[in-house]
């Protein structure tokens, strides 16, 4: 991990360095991107295409459900999220993003078809919660620093693997001072 530099005989560990670089960057794309990639993963797309692609009955269920959401966005004072639709039979909603001004609600198609409408509404309204006690950015912060740092623990067992300071390994795992490749 140390790299020798120059006259003055210091050390650099280029390694360390490198991974917390790459780490750091991880992180802050996981913070800004999150809320897309996990829309992304669920294959939620917006209500308004949605809504393009459905039938009567659905485009019913659709305006109200955005009904339902900008009703609660009132209620709770805060901006009217992003509203998305997950292609799934089972009953299920939540909500992402970095805060209240940046926030989406997914509810899924199962929710729709199950629930009427005061049902939905209080499960926009749990969801709403969620993003007005910012439960949404300590998720997203959380989950782009535990990627980060299980980005830096797989680099750190690699480099247990694949080397250890400046030993080389023979063949049978061993070093050639006979003890084991790992200080």
């Amino acid at each position: 991990d140390a790299f020798y530099v120059g006259v003055s005989g210091g050390y650099v560990p280029i390694g360390t360095v490198a991974a917390l670089g790459v780490g750091s960057a991880s992180a802050l794309a996981s913070y800004y991107n999150g809320d897309r990639a996990v829309l992304a993963a669920t294959s939620a797309t917006p209500i308004e295409e949605a809504a393009g692609d459905a039938d009567e009955a659905d485009k019913l269920k659709l305006h109200q459900l955005e009904n339902i959401v900008d009703e609660m966005a009132i209620a709770a004072g805060l901006p009217r999220p992003r509203v998305y639709v997950v292609p799934d039979s089972d009953p299920n909603a939540f909500a992402t993003g970095r805060g209240p001004e940046r926030s989406s609600i997914a509810v899924t198609r199962g929710l729709l078809d199950t629930l009427d409408r005061e049902e939905l509404q209080g499960v926009v309204a749990h969801e709403m919660s969620h993003i007005r006690n910012l439960d949404i950015r300590v998720m997203t912060v959380v989950a782009a620093l535990v990627g980060a740092i299980a980005l830096l623990a797989d680099w750190a067992r690699r480099g247990m693997i694949w080397g250890s300071g400046s030993r080389r390994r023979n063949g049978g795992g061993r070093s050639r001072s006979g003890g084991s490749g790992v200080i």
